[in-house]
């Protein structure tokens, strides 16, 4: 029976955090509001530019007010100079001496302005005869014609231009005679001459200014171009109104009034009558056709024929309408401004027109003072244009039994045409549809309604014919149907009709029309900067689009941003700020990556002439440096410091090296600064803090190469700088930061962009930023808390270009959280054994009626450096126990890994994951203040201050930290205080493998916790086991880790010694121990762990010498507790003087030692019965002390230790079950500049165990700089008190001496040999003479080739390896790992025997990295590189890298004496590119290893790791991996091991065009666990062997911008065996087919349609299901939605046995 349930469903924001009230009491900006403030205008803004007083001077144009000499012209008119020309019966009587006198008048005249001719011609008052009036209507046209007849006449005669001469008429208004008599006629008809000319006047006047300024940096979105508005004299305060009434059209001869246009003229007059001082003006225009005939010899030119004409028109509407002449004009334009082309008749008809205009007052026109927005801003809108070719017309298209036909070469004419205009925007083809105005068929009408209808039709077919034979893109063409209606202008023309039916083409663009002509208005333009105006002072109706105002110039702050953020994606630049994030990144680059020496001899000559030698030399090449840091605001000076090898960065550097923030510094090492004893440097860059405090980059390798160097003088290199190497910018955007102690503040910008021109730079912040050769930068600033205006400049080389200034608040208080409430209402009624398949620990309650889930996140700032971090999820569950057991761990959390965030390898980028609110529980919360919080939820401590009592987990629980700001001289917090308690859930481990000379080791468990891991490598000196040197290796860089099959993989192999620096060979594989340390938490099974853990840390220094720190932890388990507690003092005098003492007490069981010898294949440990209510002290005590501090003539180092741990101690890494005392000593004593003394001496004192006493002695002495000799005796003694004594025990005593010649080319390679022998030897112990060679070769200033083989009493040894110096994206393992607090700093090494076989490379294969529990300090290399993530490449591919190590020798147990025979090789080759990467190696080793009974088992492994990358594309990653591992053991096949992991990734997720996404995966593995691994549920996982095959695939696809459908395949395969020695596999198949649809149509409503199959073949099973809704959106913040669910399972894994389907309602809300 199917259950039918109704769901109602209610989400709402959910803040129940009383921390929260603070966000609900500041100005929170609601969700969705952009990002664009105000800023307060009047407070303070700190700019980041490169040049402020450049910013501030490019203001723009200026207006000034200056008194000017301003020229009048005064016409003076001269009249009677000649008497009137007379008519008689329409004859002009002008007599030769008018002519003459004329131009005797004009010659005379020649030095005045402007002269000219002016004519007024007059009648009588006589009606005209029928005749005459209808040639010149009137005598007011009669005294025009002649006044135009004297005019061409004089023109002719005279030879004047058309400007020289004029004329007017009126008619028989100004008589000088009597019209009542025939004389006083012939007086009146006459044509007045006047003779014009101007004179020039000045006067001083007030006057407006524009002064331009020059703008070279041009700052987009703060410089405006408005408009200065100055009315015309005579024009103020006056209105215009066009288009009342249609313009009057006419040809070359004459035009044609008619009485529909005087009526519409009428009308228009009436609708003004209450408008004051209305006047009408005619505007005439023209073609540009040339004038011919008389009209020509009348008019001159198109002028004067549209002045003509507009004045006809206008004295017929005078006439017509009985209007006063005060309300009439006419004006003539020419050919300006043609409607249509005049290249055609059409066009022609359309330019020869008169418009009319209608003027009145208007008060409201006054101009402002200020400066508005020009008019083509104001008032302009894109029309339309449609060009008529002015080589003929284009063909129409006719229509043949429904078809078009186009006409011959119609593709070619219309391709012509557009040709015409491809200058212009937006041409394209517009397809114009006509019927014929007669009424459709019956059918016709029924398929196209109407003629439009069909006209559009007809339209469409014709252009999708000619787009398809022209091949046009879309856009490029349109249509439009005009049924029967043929005219464009329909207002104007009319309904035009049309007998015939085609389809017209027309070739339109589009344009800005103003639409305001601001006629009589005087306009002058400024460009200038403009200010930010109080948004409260504007008017609250103005509009802005994109942060330009449309009707207002005036911008507030928020404007300015806006436009600045559309200005950046116009040029591909994204500007980012994160008010919420500091992260801090510094770094450092050295070019070249090493210095060459080489010696040089200079001598004097004596007074007999011979010379002789004086000195020795060194002569170095310089090295430069690069900083890179983005928090440059807090630095006040940074410095590249130098040091010798080894020793600890606070002490005394050999040199110091000052550098600009973000620049280049240079170092010329000093002669002699080496004293030819190091091959190789360290530099660190130390950056010195506004507040006093300094942080420091990691170590970083310099070499230093013996070679020909060419000498550069003091003055030479002062004065040279070569030209910028790209490999100084591998440090950008890179973060090594080893310390930090710089308070830091507020928020993160960051600016990225792409297609910056060549030969141009780019600043931000006012720092330059890097350009790669594909135009691409990065840029990353933190900066302080307030307002500020942050500079990208994108420049030529002369300085020239853009300034993009955008204003941006780091507010103090600023919050983003989310939230989501959920309730349900439910009536189950299932089928099937439901509560048999819940079980006890069942997410449902099958009779509950109401459940609810509640979870939200917020992370927020507020107050003066506070910030929170919150989180919580109940999960779904009854209402009445949502809350409880809320801060208990989840029984689920170990589940949490199966994350759909982390299933796919590769997500087409480089994007990292980071859980900001980690939590194993329901709930996390984090307040902080600077460096100190509190919080609850998942954390790590690392309390390894007391090497007595380290306390270093992963734990769920409570944890508060303190430290002050202020640090001491050598960089450690003043003050620093850490606690916790705690309830793990799990159980804390710590595996030790010593090191086998490859990359492998099996933990001893499966299933561990995801991300708990710490893991480090550990140096042990090989006397007394104490830990000398500590590297902590970070995760996917360092290593890889499968937390379910419980194995690490190196990123390089890990030899088992590395070299002690010291002569005597103790063994065939001679050094000090390297162990591989993994801590981390795992569940025993599946019931409850009842622990809780509590502890501190609190240390403080009295100032900069003197230290006391106290440690605690307390474990409560079940019944089984423990504690420790420990103390330490520490007085330091400096870096290489100090006394540290330590105390600490253990009280049960603390920490089991779990220790493997072979790499995982076996471990062993103590008994824990043996320490149950122990409980014991340590004790230890170590000097150090530099004889250099105290005197002047020595750099003597002397170290002393004593530790004693008593029986039962326990503490991580130091457990004893007997009363255990070790004493040592070392001392490093230069006698002048040949000799080197060097001596150590250890004691190992264990109560019924292993006594050793040992005691080595070295002298060298260096002839010249090739040739040395070095000499050493080594004592040791080993006795047994041991119960029961091992067989491969060995004890005595043992004297051997060794001497070695060396010889160091200073060039490209070095070579040594030895020869040790066995002076004495008592008891059992073996003789030890040995004989050997070794030496290295430099394959190139990176890459150096290092061995050394011997044979002797102990067997044959040897071993080889590269040392390689790698990009500063990379640093080698135990590069400068020995810490200043231990006592062995007086072996550092000196140069000797070399190789440092605990080699190993952490490089950025990949920068993702998922960060799953959390990191307290997630800076130095856990950060994603800037420039990676972001596709910017500063420095060349790598190309091709190798390398190779060799282990050969013989291995002796520390305690037992037992031998490990071992051969360990392995070969590594690696190539990366831009868009590749790959690296392969393999690995072998074969152990013959001596058991305690004197048996041997011997064990073969080979090792292949294989990995790639390949950006195949922006949007698309390919990556896969392949390793396989086989080991045998000659004990059987029950305990060899292995695994098979192959990997394929692919992703396809394009940034720009991302309507398709596809995510692939396939995976393979097989696994053969070592035989005392242990599972989950503490069973032995050797039981069974596992094979699997998994692939899935996922794609999605935008049909449209409302359409998108998605499916998904998967596919598993699993093969399980039960038996190891003959396994037969068992199938188990299954795969799961999901597809899915999801639409939005309408404004609110939404579908969702899926469905999907799973299909398990080999249960003969399949089951089927799908899912329907439909929802909608009611306002911004709800949805409703119902749907039916037809599936019989879900996609919930514990719920695949019983039906589950019905109808829902769902009501979803968002805040």
């Amino acid at each position: 029976m199917n259950a039918v349930r109704t769901i109602i469903r209610a989400a709402w924001l959910a803040m129940l955090l009383p921390a929260l009230a603070w966000a609900q009491q500041t100005d929170v900006a609601p969700v969705g509001e952009a990002v664009e403030r105000h800023l307060a205008l009047d407070g303070a803004v700190i700019e980041w530019v490169q040049d402020p007083d450049r910013v501030e001077e490019e203001l723009g144009d200026t207006i000034e007010m200056r008194e000017t000499l301003e020229d009048t012209l005064e016409t003076i008119k001269l009249s009677g100079l000649v008497p009137p020309v007379r008519f008689e019966s329409g004859v002009a009587d002008i007599p030769d001496t008018t002519v003459e006198s004329l131009a005797d008048i004009l010659a005379r005249m020649q030095d005045r302005l402007n002269v000219r001719l002016h004519l007024v011609g007059h009648a009588d008052n006589r009606p005209l005869s029928p005749r005459l009036e209808a040639i010149y209507g009137d005598n007011a046209g009669l005294s025009r014609e002649r006044a135009g007849q004297v005019a061409e006449h004089f023109q002719t005669a005279l030879a004047l231009p058309p400007e020289a001469i004029s004329y007017e008429w009126a008619g028989d208004e100004k008589p000088v005679g009597s019209n009542l008599t025939e004389e006083g006629r012939a007086l009146n008809r006459r044509v007045e001459v006047e003779v014009w000319y101007d004179e020039v006047a000045e006067q001083v006047a007030l006057e407006e200014i524009l002064v331009p300024h020059e703008i070279e940096r041009v700052k987009v979105c703060r410089m405006e171009t408005v408009c200065k508005l100055r009315y015309v004299d005579g024009h103020a305060k006056r209105a215009r109104i066009q288009n009342l009434v249609a313009p009057v059209y006419f040809d070359a001869e004459a035009i044609n009034v008619s009485d529909v246009f005087i009526e519409n003229v009428r009308q228009a007059f009436a609708n003004l009558e209450d408008k004051g001082n209305v006047v009408v003006r005619f505007v005439g225009y023209s073609d540009d056709a040339p004038l011919t005939g008389r009209t020509e010899r009348i008019y001159g030119d198109a002028l004067g024929l549209s002045k003509a004409r507009a004045r006809r028109v206008a004295l017929a509407v005078q006439d017509s309408l009985g209007l006063p002449s005060a309300v009439i004009e006419s004006d003539g334009r020419g050919a300006d401004k043609p409607l249509g082309s005049n290249a055609t008749a059409q066009g022609r008809a359309l330019n020869r027109r008169v418009e009319v205009e209608f003027w009145y007052d208007d008060p409201l026109q006054e101009l402002p003072d200020e400066p508005q927005l020009c008019p083509e801003d104001a008032g302009a809108e894109v029309v339309t244009r449609v060009y008529d070719p002015h080589w003929g017309e284009l063909p129409v298209v006719e229509f043949a039994d429904g078809e078009p036909v186009l006409p011959a070469g119609y593709a070619a004419t219309l391709e012509r045409a557009l040709a015409d205009v491809a200058d212009k925007t937006n041409a394209r083809l517009r397809f114009v549809g006509y019927t014929r105005n007669e009424r459709l068929e019956r059918r016709t009408a029924a398929v196209y309604g109407d003629d439009i209808g069909l006209s559009s039709s007809r339209a469409r077919r014709t252009m999708d014919k000619v787009v398809a034979e022209m091949q046009l893109e879309d856009g490029q063409a349109e249509f439009e149907g005009r049924g029967y209606v043929y005219a464009d202008d329909v207002v104007n023309a009319g309904f035009i009709q049309g007998d015939t039916s085609y389809v017209a083409a027309q070739v339109v663009y589009d344009e800005l029309a103003i639409l305001d002509d601001y006629e009589g208005v005087d306009i002058t333009r400024i460009t200038r900067e403009l200010e930010p105006q109080n948004p409260l002072g504007l008017n609250l109706m103005r509009i802005t689009v994109d942060g330009k105002p449309i009707d207002d110039p005036k911008r507030s702050s928020a404007d300015i941003q806006r436009c600045t953020d559309v200005a950046f994606a116009n040029v591909d630049i994204r500007f980012g700020f994160d008010n919420l994030r500091s992260a801090p990144r510094l770094s450092v680059a050295a070019q070249p990556s090493s210095t060459k020496v080489s010696r040089e001899v200079r001598g004097a000559q004596s007074s007999m002439g011979n010379s002789f030698r004086m000195w020795d030399a060194d002569v170095a090449t310089p090295v430069y440096f690069r900083m890179y840091t983005n928090y440059s605001s807090f630095i006040d000076r940074a410095e590249v410091r130098i040091f010798e090898p080894g020793v600890s960065p606070e002490a005394e550097p050999i040199d110091v090296v000052p550098i600009a923030l973000e620049s280049t510094a240079r170092w010329l090492p000093e002669p002699g600064q080496f004293g030819g004893t190091h091959d190789r440097l360290a530099y660190v860059l130390r950056a010195y803090g506004t507040d006093g405090n300094f942080d420091e980059t990691e170590p970083q390798p310099l070499w230093v190469i013996y070679d020909q160097a060419e000498a550069v003088s003091p003055k030479e290199f002062e004065e040279s700088w070569p030209e910028p190497d790209p490999s100084l910018l591998q440090a950008y955007g890179e973060s090594r930061l080893g310390l930090h102690n710089i308070g830091l503040s507020s928020g993160t910008v960051n600016v990225r962009g792409t297609g910056v021109p060549e030969d141009h730079e780019v600043w931000v912040a006012g720092r330059p930023i890097p350009v790669d050769e594909t135009g691409s930068f990065v840029s990353e600033e933190i900066l302080p808390a307030g307002a500020h205006t942050v500079e990208v400049a994108v420049l030529d080389k002369e300085g020239a270009g853009e300034l993009y200034l955008r204003d941006l608040e780091f507010e103090e208080n600023d919050w983003f959280y989310v939230g989501m409430a959920n309730l349900t209402f439910a009536e189950n009624s299932v089928s099937g054994p439901a509560e048999l398949l819940q079980g006890e620990d069942g997410d449902d309650d099958l009779d509950s009626d109401l459940d609810g889930r509640l979870a939200f996140f917020v992370n927020g700032k507020f107050g003066e450096h506070w910030k929170l971090t919150a989180g919580a999820d109940t999960n779904e569950g009854p209402v009445d126990s949502l809350f409880s057991n809320f801060m208990e761990k989840s029984p689920t959390a170990l589940f949490r890994r199966i994350d759909p965030d982390y299933y796919y390898p590769t997500f087409g980028d480089d994007s990292t994951v980071e859980e900001m609110a980690p939590s194993m529980g329901k709930f996390y919360v984090r307040l902080a203040n600077g460096d100190d919080f509190g919080q609850w939820g998942n954390f790590k401590v690392g309390y390894m201050n007391n090497e007595l009592a380290h306390v270093d987990r992963g734990l769920y629980g409570a944890n508060f930290h303190f430290e002050t700001d202020s640090a001491t001289g050598f960089g450690e917090k003043k003050f620093v205080a850490d606690v916790f308690a705690a309830e793990p859930g799990t159980v804390g481990t710590r595996e030790e493998f010593r090191g086998t000379g490859g990359s492998l080791y099996f933990l001893q468990r499966q299933d561990i916790l995801t991300g708990s891991e710490r893991v480090r490598i550990e140096i042990r000196d090989k006397a007394s086991g104490i830990v000398t040197g500590v590297v902590n290796l970070m995760p996917a860089m360092d290593y890889d880790i499968d937390y379910l099959q419980g194995r690490i993989l190196l990123t390089e192999p890990l030899s088992a010694t590395v070299d002690d620096n010291l002569l005597v060979r103790s063994d065939a594989l001679s050094g000090d121990e390297a162990y591989l340390v993994v801590r981390y938490e795992y569940t025993p099974g599946f019931d409850d762990i009842d622990a809780v853990a509590t502890g501190g840390q609190v240390s403080y220094w009295f100032g900069d010498h003197v230290k006391l720190g106290v440690t605690s932890n307390i474990n409560e388990e079940d019944d089984t507790d423990s504690t420790m507690h420990a103390a330490d003092l520490t007085l330091r005098m400096s870096a290489g003087s100090w006394l540290k003492v330590q105390q600490a007490q253990s009280e049960g069981l603390v920490a089991m030692p779990v220790v493997s010898e072979d790499g995982g294949f076996g471990f062993s440990s103590y008994d824990p019965n043996a320490f149950v209510d122990a409980e014991a002290e340590a004790r230890r005590a170590d000097i150090s002390v530099n004889l250099g501090d105290f005197v002047e003539f020595t750099d003597a180092q002397f170290s002393f230790y004593l530790q004693e741990v008593d029986a039962g101690y326990s503490a991580p890494g130091l457990t004893a079950l007997t009363d255990t005392e070790n004493v040592g000593g070392a001392l490093s004593l230069p006698i002048g500049d040949k000799f080197q003394l060097r001596a150590k001496v250890d004691s190992v004192v264990q109560d019924q165990g292993v006594e050793i006493d040992l005691q080595e002695y070295n002298l060298g002495y260096s002839f010249n700089q090739h040739w040395d000799v070095r000499a050493g005796y080594r004592r040791d003694e080993r006795v047994d008190n041991s119960a029961i004594v091992s067989l491969t025990q060995q004890q005595g005593v043992r004297a051997d001496a060794v001497l070695q010649v060396g010889y160091n080319s200073r060039s490209t390679w070095d070579v040594y040999g030895f020869v040790q022998d066995t002076l004495s030897v008592t008891g059992d112990r073996e003789e030890n003479s040995r004989a050997g060679l070794g030496g290295s070769y430099r394959l190139s200033d990176k890459l150096r080739l290092e061995g050394e083989v011997s044979d002797g009493d102990l067997g044959l040894g040897g071993r080889i390896g590269t040392d390689y110096m790698h990009s500063e994206k990379t640093s080698v393992y135990v590069n400068y790992a020995l810490e200043n607090e231990r006592t062995d700093n007086a072996m550092r090494s000196v140069r000797g025997r070399g190789g440092n076989l605990v080699a190993g490379v952490k490089t950025r294969f990949s920068d993702s990295t998922s960060v799953y529990l959390e990191e307290r300090y997630q800076h130095s290399t856990t950060m994603t590189g800037l420039t990676h993530a972001t596709g910017v490449n500063f420095t060349p591919s790598n190309g091709w890298s190798f390398g190779i190590s060799s282990d050969i020798g013989t291995l002796s147990d520390r305690n037992t004496g037992a031998e490990t025979e071992r051969l360990a090789t392995g070969v590594q080759v690696g190539f990366g590119s831009d868009n590749l990467n790959f690296s392969s190696a393999v690995e072998y080793r074969d152990d013959d290893v001596e058991q305690l009974d004197l048996g041997r088992t011997q064990r073969e492994t080979w090792l292949f790791k294989n990995s790639f990358k390949w950006q195949m594309s922006e949007g698309g990653r390919l990556l896969g991996k392949l390793n396989h591992s086989e080991s045998t053991s000659s004990e059987g096949n029950f305990y060899d091991g292995g695994f098979t992991e192959a990997v394929l990734g692919y992703a396809y997720r394009p940034v720009t065009h991302d309507r398709l996404n596809t995510l692939v995966k396939y995976t393979y593995f097989y696994n053969m666990p070592t035989t005392e691994q242990v599972g989950s549920a503490q069973s032995m996982t050797s039981q069974f062997l596992q094979k699997s095959h998994i692939a899935a695939v996922d794609v999605t696809y935008d049909i449209t911008s409302r359409f998108t459908i998605g499916g998904k395949y998967a596919y598993r395969l699993s093969q399980v065996s039960l038996d190891r020695e003959d396994p037969e596999f068992f199938d188990n198949n299954a795969s799961l087919y999901v597809i899915r649809g999801d639409y939005r149509f309408g404004e609110n409503w939404e579908v969702l349609i899926e469905g999907r199959l799973l299909d398990m073949a080999d249960l003969d099973e399949s089951r089927a299901g799908a899912l329907a809704t439909i929802s909608r959106y009611v306002g911004k913040h709800l949805k409703v939605g119902i749907g039916y669910n037809f599936t019989d399972f879900s996609d919930d894994l514990t719920d695949l046995s019983y039906d589950h389907s019905g109808a829902f309602l769902s009501v979803t809300g968002s805040l």
